[in-house]
């Protein structure tokens, strides 16, 4: 689950049994409760807030995200509070934090699992493509997405992706946004930094005093 401290292999030999038997049960567990969800306590109305939410956000989120727009506080335990009853609404679709995206929901009547991982790699495809950090404006005809705002929900679950100033490029590898950025970033911080020195009024020399003693 969501920012979880234990690995399924410290859950194993907590309980004797294997790190795959873990993954199977803890994804038997799932889909039992995601099947029943909507007849939990308070599923039936968290599942609207969510989807109203999610709606805002392009149909589809991070759960860092949500939880900013759902929750006072938008702390980790919030967070991962949130990602669980995702889980459980039978029309959220939720994308599993690995090692190519965040944790992430969206709603299911717009695009399942597979989709909207598809979705996500027509993004990271096309700011590869274009070799260069993009708005969400231009991204959105890149990728021929109707509005910028799906398009920038997308590009924030995926962790090859990056963000700085409104706009959207690849997280590594050349070029990478995050190096562009930083230099650009260091190389004004070190002209302004020049240019108000320049305008500070120089500073007066000690008179010399010209007497010579005999």
């Amino acid at each position: 689950m969501f920012d979880r401290k234990e690995t399924l292999e410290q859950i194993g030999e907590l309980l004797g049994i294997t790190r795959e038997r873990v993954r199977q049960l803890e994804k038997s567990v799932m889909t039992k409760l995601r099947q029943t969800g909507i007849e939990l306590p308070h599923i039936s109305e968290v599942q609207p807030a969510l989807l109203a939410a999610l709606s805002e956000a392009g149909e589809t989120a991070r759960i860092t995200a949500l939880a900013g727009k759902l929750t006072a506080e938008n702390t980790r335990t919030d967070q991962s509070r949130l990602a669980f009853l995702t889980e459980l609404c039978p029309n959220i679709t939720v994308i599993s934090e690995d090692d190519t995206y965040f944790q992430a929901a969206g709603n299911s009547k717009v695009h399942d699992t597979a989709n909207l991982k598809k979705e996500v790699g027509t993004v990271v495809d096309a700011i590869k493509k274009a070799g260069k950090p993009v708005d969400k404006k231009d991204l959105a005809k890149l990728t021929g997405f109707e509005t910028d705002t799906f398009v920038a929900a997308l590009a924030s679950i995926s962790k090859q992706l990056a963000t700085l100033n409104g706009r959207w490029g690849s997280s590594s590898g050349p070029p990478s946004i995050q190096r562009t950025f930083a230099t650009k970033f260091t190389l004004s911080s070190v002209k302004t930094k020049s240019t108000c020195t320049s305008m500070k009024s120089p500073r007066l020399s000690r008179p010399v005093n010209s007497s010579v003693k005999t």
